[in-house]
């Protein structure tokens, strides 16, 4: 059974209450997107992300959420691997304009504007105007999930992530290194528990 966006949102709500309001749990859910395409290799949820003007936003479920009659998926775990904890921690405390400044920056939403025939030329003057909202007549098209990975690899808190990791396998080498190099040691091990 797929995961989709509103399991997401569910897990979402849960670590940061559930008056989380809509724009800030839209951007939320594209980073968990981008976050775990970027480090699984893969989406995490099967909606599409579409570039608004207002920033990345899952259009299915907005309109889910928007019309109370609609149909929802039943709710499902979500086998993140840590990812919406990572989202939450880095993320979760930033306002809604923080967020959209935040999102505004990513080069796979640019881009999708762009292609889109947006000129972004608002987005200098204002990023946060009301104006905006309706893209002036320009539709809205889908985020290539493959361009999120540069945004996310760019961002510190991934360096931070690579710092980590790269420091766990140099532990991990300076201890697998000896028992492989001192067969001696590694014959005493393996007859000591009856291999």
């Amino acid at each position: 059974m797929s995961v989709s966006a509103h399991d997401v949102a569910r897990e979402l709500r849960g670590r940061l209450g559930a008056d989380l309001g809509q724009t800030k749990l839209q951007k939320l859910l594209f980073l968990v997107q981008a976050w775990h395409v970027t480090w699984r290799g893969e989406a995490l949820f099967h909606e599409e992300i579409q570039a608004y003007p207002n920033g990345p936003v899952v259009h299915e479920f907005r309109a889910d959420e928007r019309y109370a009659d609609r149909q929802r998926p039943a709710p499902v775990e979500v086998p993140d691997g840590g990812v919406i904890d990572l989202v939450v921690s880095n993320y979760g405390h930033m306002t809604k304009a923080a967020l959209i400044i935040e999102t505004h920056t990513f080069s796979c939403w640019r881009n999708a504007r762009i292609e889109a025939g947006d000129d972004l030329t608002w987005l200098q003057a204002d990023p946060l105007a009301e104006g905006w909202q309706d893209g002036n007549g320009i539709p809205s098209l889908p985020i290539n999930l493959e361009a999120m990975v540069p945004d996310i690899r760019a961002t510190p808190t991934w360096a931070a992530h690579e710092n980590v990791v790269e420091r766990h396998r140099a532990a991990m080498d300076r201890f697998r290194a000896p028992l492989e190099q001192n067969y001696e040691l590694q014959a005493r091990i393996e007859e000591a528990i009856g291999l």
